[in-house]
C-alpha cells in the first residue's frame, strides 16, 4: 500500500503477484510511521539513516564511515530517532495483533469461536457436558491474582509513553472505511506534532527511581489500565456464557491484583511501616477517584424518571434513609425531583468524598441501583453495563 499524507492507494503486489495478506497492513503502518518521522527529521540525520540502512545485511560492514563525519550531538539525535522508531514499531505490532484478532473474530461463528478466546473456552466446556451452573461454580473457586512488583522495569517517563501510545492510535486512520484527505492529513499532522514533542523530551528520567516513584507508577497502572481491563474481562465472561447457554452468570470477582509496591521489605530503609501506610492511602484514594468517575458516568447514563417508569420501593427507602446522613444542597439537586436513581448516585458520591461508605456497602448500593433499573423495565441496561465501543 502506498501512503501519503493525503492519499491511500491500493497495495502493490509482491514479486509473486500476490498480496502479503495479514502482514501487508503491518508493513503499511510501519511505512506510514517512517514517513512521518522523516518529515520531522533533520537533513543530516536523514542522510545518516539512509547510509546506515544501506549497510544493513552487508557481509562485513565494519565501522560505518558515516558515523565518522557526525558530531556527538548528531549521533545522539540519530540514536534518539532509532529509539523512538523502535517503540513506535512495537505500537504498530500491537495494533496489528488487535487487527488480526478482530479479523479472526469476524470469521468466527458460534460453533467455531475465535481460537484462544473466552468464547472458545465456554464452547469447549459446553461440548464436555458442563452447563451454566457448573461454570458459575468453577468461577466461584477461581482466584487469579497477578502481582505488581515493587521494582518497575519501565524506564520511560509516562509523558513519553502517552505520546507514543497516541501515535500508535493514529494508525487507525489507515483502516477501512475510506477516509477523506482532510482526515488523513489531520492524523499525519498530529503524528508530526507528537514526534516533535518526543524529540524535544528526555526519554528517561534524569535520576534513578526511588520508592515514591514506584508507588506513583503502580497507582497509575492500577487506576488506568487495570481499572478498565478487569471489569471488561468479567463482562466478556458473562457475554460468552450468555451466548453459549443463554443465561446471565452471576460471575464473582475471580480476578484480583496483589501488590508489593510500597511494602516490599527488601532492605530499602525507606520502606517503613509509615511509608506502607502512605502507599495504602494513595491506592485507596485512587480507588475513590475511580469510583467517583464511574458514578459520574452512571449519573449521566441513568436519567430514569419516576413519571415514566416504576420505582423500586427499596431504592426509595435507601434515598430517604440517607437523606439526613448526607444532606444535599437543594439548589444542586432541584432538577432531580423525579429522578430517584440520580439522587441516589448523588448521595453515594457525597459519602465517598467524606469517607462514610466502605467497599462492601458501596457494592451493595450499586447492586441496588442495578435491581432498580431492572425493576424499571430495562434489563439490558441493568445487567450488561456500559459497553466500551472505543476498544
Amino acid at each position: 500500500m502506498t501512503v501519503s499524507p493525503n492519499r491511500i492507494t491500493d497495495p502493490p503486489p509482491t514479486s509473486a503477484g500476490t498480496f502479503l495478506g495479514m502482514t501487508e497492513p503491518l508493513h503499511r503502518d510501519l511505512d506510514w510511521l517512517k514517513a512521518r518521522m522523516a518529515e520531522v527529521e533533520t537533513p543530516e540525520t536523514t542522510a545518516a539513516l539512509d547510509d546506515l540502512r544501506k549497510l544493513v545485511g552487508a557481509p562485513d560492514p565494519g565501522r560505518p564511515p558515516v558515523l565518522d563525519s557526525l558530531s556527538t550531538e548528531a549521533i545522539g539525535r540519530l540514536l534518539t530517532h532509532l529509539a523512538i522508531g523502535f517503540h513506535l514499531r512495537n505500537k504498530a505490532e500491537q495494533h496489528h495483533i488487535v487487527r488480526v484478532n478482530r479479523r479472526r473474530e469476524l470469521e468466527a461463528t458460534p460453533e467455531t469461536p475465535r481460537a484462544e478466546s473466552i468464547d472458545e473456552a465456554c464452547r469447549t466446556l459446553a461440548t464436555r457436558g458442563l452447563g451454566a451452573a457448573d461454570v458459575e461454580a468453577i468461577l466461584g473457586r477461581l482466584d487469579i491474582e497477578p502481582t505488581l512488583t515493587a521494582h518497575p522495569t519501565e524506564a520511560r517517563r509516562r509523558s513519553v509513553i502517552r505520546k507514543q501510545a497516541r501515535i500508535g492510535q493514529l494508525l487507525a486512520i489507515l483502516e477501512p472505511p475510506e477516509r477523506t484527505p482532510a482526515e488523513i492529513e489531520a492524523a499525519a499532522s498530529e503524528a508530526r506534532r507528537l514526534l516533535g514533542l518526543l524529540f524535544a523530551t528526555d526519554e528517561i528520567r534524569t535520576r534513578r527511581l526511588d520508592v515514591s516513584d514506584e508507588v506513583r507508577t503502580g497507582v497509575h497502572h492500577l487506576s488506568t489500565t487495570i481499572w478498565d481491563a478487569v471489569p471488561q474481562i468479567h463482562r466478556d465472561v458473562r457475554r460468552a456464557a450468555r451466548e453459549c447457554w443463554g443465561v446471565d452468570l452471576d460471575a464473582p470477582g475471580f480476578l484480583r491484583y496483589r501488590s508489593w509496591i510500597g511494602g516490599d521489605r527488601d532492605g530499602n530503609p525507606r520502606v517503613t511501616a509509615a511509608f506502607t501506610r502512605e502507599t495504602l492511602e494513595a491506592m485507596r484514594q485512587a480507588a475513590v477517584d475511580g469510583h467517583l468517575r464511574d458514578l459520574d458516568a452512571l449519573e449521566n447514563e441513568l436519567s430514569l424518571s419516576d413519571r415514566r417508569v416504576p420505582v423500586l420501593p427499596e431504592l426509595e427507602a435507601a434515598v430517604e434513609a440517607d437523606g439526613d446522613l448526607v444532606p444535599l444542597d437543594p439548589a444542586s439537586i432541584r432538577h432531580l425531583d423525579h429522578e430517584p436513581i440520580r439522587r441516589r448516585v448523588h448521595q453515594l458520591r457525597a459519602r465517598l468524598r467524606t469517607g462514610s461508605i466502605g467497599g462492601s456497602e458501596l457494592a451493595e448500593a450499586i447492586d441496588l441501583i442495578r435491581r432498580a433499573v431492572r425493576f424499571a423495565g430495562l434489563p439490558e441496561v441493568a445487567d450488561r453495563g456500559r459497553p466500551n465501543l472505543s476498544k
